[in-house]
C-alpha cells in the first residue's frame, strides 16, 4: 500500500487536494507542484492553496527536518503524552473555573499549577509511565 501510495503522481495528487506537503524531496519541487495543482488560480483562494504548498516546498529545501525515531511502545508513548497533557489541562482548568467561582482571584485561583514542584511532579509521574511502556 505504501508503495502504491507513494508514488510521483498519485503522492502529488493526494498532496494537493488534502493540502499536505508531499512526501520525498523529488515532490518538494516547485514546478512539480505548480504544474500538478488544479486549482483556479485566478480566486483568491485557489492561490492561497498554491502559495501555501509552494513555501512548504521551500521550507523543505532549504531547512533540517526532524522526526522522532520508532522505538519499542513509541506509539504508546505518544499517545500518552497526549492524553497526559491533554487531561491535565482539562483537570487544572476545572478547578481552576471553580476556585474562581467560590472568589478567589485569577491569580489566587492558578497559583497552585504555576509552580516548579507542581510541574516536576506531573513531569516525574509521566516519566515512570513512559518507562513502564518502554520495557
Amino acid at each position: 500500500f505504501l508503495k502504491w501510495f507513494t508514488e510521483a503522481d498519485r503522492k502529488m495528487d493526494f498532496s494537493l487536494m488534502s493540502g499536505y506537503s508531499p512526501v520525498t524531496v523529488k515532490s518538494n519541487d516547485k514546478d512539480a507542484i505548480t504544474n500538478a495543482y488544479s486549482g483556479d488560480t485566478s480566486t483568491q483562494s485557489g492561490q492561497i492553496v498554491l502559495n501555501s504548498l509552494l513555501i512548504s516546498a521551500e521550507d523543505f529545501a532549504n531547512k533540517t527536518a526532524y522526526a522522532t525515531k520508532p522505538f519499542k511502545g513509541s506509539k504508546d508513548v505518544r499517545s500518552l503524552i497526549d492524553s497526559s497533557l491533554t487531561d491535565i489541562i482539562a483537570a487544572d482548568r476545572a478547578k481552576v473555573v471553580e476556585n474562581i467561582a467560590n472568589g478567589m482571584t485569577r491569580e489566587e485561583a492558578t497559583a497552585q499549577f504555576t509552580t516548579d514542584e507542581y510541574f516536576d511532579e506531573w513531569f516525574n509521574q509521566l516519566k515512570t509511565e513512559v518507562e513502564n511502556l518502554t520495557k
